[in-house]
């Protein structure tokens, strides 16, 4: 997730789409050659339809990586049908709640700061669990001062490493966590048995 959420920077390289209920934001890399973003004056981010997208896309533009950002499912399938029949992959995220203008479209101010600040990934990420994780200040949409989740460094060591480690279990594909529960399990079972049969043998 929070790989996905670094990409999503106005000076990240590829192909961002934004999938509201109603409306698509796509924000592709200025340099990209032919770029029809570029020729918006002062904008980085264009709303589009499925149509505008799909003709995007036959042209040959939008750059890859291509990442999708569902803010809701309205449009998702439509989305996802255009880039299946122009033979792109990419990769998603649902966006959390926390990251929502209000619960709802739109990214909340604080993280919109900080997607427009150049930043190094370590110190996005811990940024971001602060958003994530810093209550009503940050939900209501208010900015975060530039290095604030530096001020307690204390706070700011724990939530990096448990956001990062949430961060690794959410990416696995879903394939891979059952595999991994099931081994889980297994040795769970070989264990108890195990147990069972020493408890069994007759005692000398």
């Amino acid at each position: 997730m929070a790989d996905l959420l670094y990409q999503r920077r106005l000076s990240a390289s590829g192909t961002r789409i934004d999938i509201m209920s109603d409306r698509l934001v796509v924000t592709a890399s200025p340099a990209a050659s032919g770029n029809p973003l570029a020729s918006v004056q002062n904008a980085s981010e264009v709303p589009m339809t499925t149509h505008d997208l799909q003709a995007l896309l036959r042209e040959g533009q939008g750059p890859d990586p291509i990442s999708l950002y569902v803010f809701a499912n309205d449009l998702y399938q439509d989305v996802a049908n255009v880039l299946h029949n122009q033979g792109r992959s990419w990769r998603e995220i649902s966006v959390p709640s926390a990251l929502k203008q209000n619960g709802q479209g739109e990214w909340v101010n604080a993280f919109r700061v900080l997607l427009d600040r150049p930043t190094a990934k370590g110190v996005f990420i811990g940024e971001l669990a602060e958003i994530l994780g810093g209550g009503a200040k940050n939900t209501r949409g208010n900015s975060l001062q530039p290095g604030s989740f530096a001020s307690s460094q204390y706070n700011s060591l724990y939530e990096r490493i448990s956001y990062s480690l949430r961060s690794l279990w959410t990416d696995l594909p879903i394939a891979a966590i059952i595999n991994i529960l099931i081994g889980l399990c297994g040795v769970c079972v070989v264990v108890w048995v195990e147990k069972r049969f020493r408890s069994a043998l007759p005692r000398l």
